[in-house]
């Protein structure tokens, strides 16, 4: 499940490490990260068969598999 409170950290600590001032993190870099993240376990979820994906007219669907 995706921590947000844990990548804003990581990615805050990367930033220090990288010695960026400021150290907070852009709220777009924060959301293209999350969505990263979405994209890693929704895959994990597919595999697993837990969930299916449909297409549709507007783009995809997701469904949990019972």
């Amino acid at each position: 499940m995706i921590d947000i409170y844990a990548t804003i950290r990581r990615l805050q600590r990367e930033r220090e490490e990288q010695r960026k001032v400021p150290a907070h993190v852009e709220f777009a870099h924060l959301m293209n990260e999350v969505s990263k993240e979405a994209r890693r376990e929704l895959n994990a979820l597919y595999q697993e068969g837990k969930i299916g994906i449909n297409e549709t007219i507007n783009g995809k669907a997701v469904f949990v598999k019972e």
